[in-house]
């Protein structure tokens, strides 16, 4: 997954807590979330409505488990959702989706 988002030129970063994403989140310089329900369904959620109130601006790519995809939409609305499984071009599809200005 890194290298294809690095591919459409963004620089990665990673991280394995919530601490240190949210660290990394209100840090600045992020302009795009990337982030799976491998975090606890309440952590992504608390996560993405958290960086929203203070990061608006902060693109948004959920990777989720099919049963779970529905409860996303509802609770986050206007975020990217990438089921699993996927291949690679799907993430890059999303990846370009969440980044794309609204017209």
């Amino acid at each position: 997954m890194r290298q294809t988002i690095e591919s459409l030129g963004y620089r990665v970063e990673t991280a394995s807590t919530r601490d240190e994403l949210l660290g990394r989140l209100f840090g600045g310089g992020v302009d795009l979330l990337v982030t799976s329900n491998a975090l606890q369904r309440d952590d992504v959620t608390d996560i993405v409505r958290e960086l929203r109130l203070y990061r608006h601006e902060t693109a948004v790519c959920v990777i989720c488990e099919r049963d779970s995809a529905d409860e996303y939409r509802q609770k986050l609305p206007g975020s990217v959702l990438l089921e699993k499984p996927f291949a690679l071009e799907d993430l890059t599809q999303s990846v370009r989706q969440a980044t794309t200005p609204e017209s």
